[in-house]
């Protein structure tokens, strides 16, 4: 009598157990194919295909958006982007165009972008076995995650040949702004930041008072 009580604790031990495993596998799919599902940030004629809308350019970029350039390339600009909305879908976009390409980033609606950085940078080109050098493009976005809840995040773009290369989140902080774009930005560029936005600056582990 007594093993067959222990028998039916232990197979109802592991049932608990095969549940939970079960549990655990279906909370793993739901947040993986969560993340598939919602992006910050898409190429807008991905995005415009997926939605069954377009996108139009609306005119130069001339917002509070702070743009470091260390290029001595003339031919970048940036242009706001207007995605038609008749599905209820609301994103904002940037148009990076140069001479011979061009790049429409979308955003999704909690997502602000404060700072481009355009900067040339060595790239490795795992086919041909090479290093290339791009012309890479940094999104650096404030993102709303709630009341009063900011995080950061950075997207990232290049261009090379004329071919443009979309490289997604590179950079994902729980704090605005983020920590290790703030380092990678020079102390002139991340003092004009912290000044035009009249906050503190934390530099490469020091504080330093705004004048």
């Amino acid at each position: 009598m007594l093993c067959l009580k222990l028998t039916n604790f232990y197979l109802k031990t592991i049932n608990m157990y095969r549940l939970f495993q079960i549990f655990l596998f279906t909370l793993y799919v739901s947040v993986s194919h969560g993340d598939e599902i919602y992006k910050q940030a898409s190429n807008c004629n991905d995005l415009a295909h997926e939605t069954l809308t377009s996108w139009s350019s609306d005119g130069e970029l001339n917002d509070e958006t702070f743009i470091f350039n260390r290029t001595k390339r003339k031919d970048i600009s940036f242009e706001r982007v207007s995605l038609d909305n008749r599905h209820g879908f609301y994103f904002k976009g940037i148009n990076i165009k140069t001479e011979g390409s061009s790049f429409p980033i979308c955003f999704d609606a909690m997502i602000v972008p404060t700072i481009i950085l355009i900067e040339n940078r060595e790239l490795y080109n795992g086919i041909e076995q090479k290093m290339e050098k791009h012309l890479y493009v940094s999104f650096h976005s404030m993102v709303n995650c709630g009341v009063p809840c900011t995080e950061s995040s950075v997207h990232s773009v290049s261009f090379y040949n004329n071919k443009s290369y979309f490289w997604d989140l590179t950079i994902r902080d729980v704090e605005y702004p983020s920590i290790w774009f703030m380092d990678h930005l020079t102390f002139k560029e991340a003092y004009a930041f912290a000044k035009g936005n009249g906050s503190q600056l934390y530099w490469r582990g020091k504080r330093y008072s705004m004048k």
